[in-house]
């Protein structure tokens, strides 16, 4: 522990004041009103009491048993350092926010959100601790569940390329020209697996820009037609608008196989700006055919595009060219 604010807690604890028990009424509603799920901890981390919500919460069948016991031993070993920071912390003033969890009597794990409020006395000085516990089980449980599906969807997505590659290798085998068309398409198979997996997730860490753009657009590169990325400014997404960007991206590429550079021979060249609230995304496509047709009976893929842009607040525009496009999606950043 740092000595100064060792030595801060130690004076604090040390002069006589007001008791915790005698705190002002006042002061203490404005704590509970955060939760009913309470235990008052001294400021030497001693507990001193523990609601009924929280003991039922906490799973503990003797409640005033844990009164004058550390706080920390509530909590398991992998647990305790993150509620004994809280309380160090907020020992000196500050509310400090937790996420832990503890296996209660009946031997189920319990996930909890938790709050470290300092309480004041009458001198100002912090005479005790109030920590507020929110049971988050229901909500870990369901997230812990969307893992497991979400690792069966890689699993079969994995699977399902490699049963596709696997049917065209063996389709031409013992004919070269088919042979060399099998290895592009199960270059190409094997990028887009590795992009769709990068993009089913339930993980709440922030997809970053750099990575899932090479994953998305590589798997179209060819000798024929080939994608560059010319700028890649970085940035972090979430995931509806990773999710956002590879639809209208595929939707891009789909469309130039049937119609355009990725069917003939041309080029691709995919920008990524940054700006300082919004995401900017150039497409640009030519190909030695002109274009014929700006719209097709029963096209839905600028529609398509159009509105996944707008379900993120963002805009997607084509520039058509005599032969190829510039075609542009901006997303707003939060941050």
């Amino acid at each position: 522990m740092d000595g100064a604010l060792a030595t801060r807690i130690r004076d604090r604890s040390e002069r006589p004041a007001s008791s915790f028990e005698s705190l002002p009424t006042t002061t203490l509603a404005q704590i509970v009103e955060q939760g009913v799920d309470c235990v008052k901890i001294s400021i030497d981390g001693t507990i001193r009491h523990i609601t009924t919500r929280a003991a039922d919460a906490l799973e503990l069948s003797d409640p005033h048993g844990a009164t004058g016991t550390p706080w920390a031993d509530l909590w398991p070993d992998e647990s305790r350092p993150i509620v004994e920071a809280a309380r160090i912390r907020s020992s000196v003033g500050e509310t400090v926010s937790f996420q832990v969890k503890r296996a209660g009597e009946s031997g189920h794990t319990r996930w909890f959100e938790g709050t470290m409020f300092p309480v004041h006395g009458a001198d100002g000085l912090v005479r005790g601790l109030v920590a507020v516990l929110h049971d988050v089980t229901s909500n870990e449980l369901v997230r812990h569940a969307l893992d497991t599906k979400t690792a069966e969807m890689r699993h079969r997505l994995r699977n399902t390329y490699s049963m596709i590659s696997s049917l065209i290798t063996n389709f031409s085998r013992g004919t070269p020209d088919r042979a060399k068309f099998a290895e592009q398409m199960v270059e190409r198979l094997s990028a887009l697996g590795a992009a769709q997996s990068l993009l089913v997730t339930t993980s709440r860490t922030a997809c970053r820009i750099r990575d899932l753009m090479p994953a998305l657009v590589g798997a179209f590169d060819t000798a024929n037609c080939p994608v560059t990325i010319d700028d890649l400014s970085d940035a972090e997404l979430d995931q509806a608008m990773a999710d956002a960007i590879a639809l209208v991206l595929g939707e891009l590429a789909v469309n130039s196989d049937k119609h355009g550079a990725l069917g003939s021979n041309g080029s691709i060249e995919v920008d990524v700006r940054r700006h300082p609230h919004l995401l900017e995304i150039l497409w640009k496509e030519r190909g030695d055919r002109l274009v014929e047709a700006r719209s097709r009976p029963g096209g839905q893929g600028l529609r398509l595009m159009d509105r996944v842009a707008r379900s993120m607040r963002g805009e997607f525009s084509i520039d058509w060219k005599a032969n190829g496009l510039d075609a542009k999606l901006t997303i707003p950043l939060s941050t």
